[in-house]
């Protein structure tokens, strides 16, 4: 098994991808509880628009939207439960 080493390029997207999740997950959070759904399925739509823009495939902009919307409900979700006054 050859060791792959992780690139500054790749870390650097990672980077990006975590940071822009923790946002929308934060405007989420402090949304009420009975809007978030509505709130997520907006993200999910400008994040599939927004690969399109970048030359996206749409199996691409399906993975993309589906790691990062699992990515903001699981911060949603650790913001809720760490009691965040945030939170409605």
């Amino acid at each position: 098994m050859t060791d792959k080493k992780i690139t500054p390029e790749i870390e650097a997207i990672a980077r990006r991808v975590w940071d822009s999740a923790y946002r929308i997950a934060m405007r989420i959070a402090a949304l009420p509880k009975e809007a978030r759904e509505d709130a997520l399925k907006q993200a999910e739509e400008t994040l599939r628009e927004s690969a399109a823009l970048l030359g996206a495939t749409t199996e691409q902009k399906d993975e993309l939207a589906r790691i990062e919307i699992r990515l903001i409900r699981g911060i949603v979700q650790k913001i809720e439960l760490s009691g965040s006054r945030n939170c409605n």
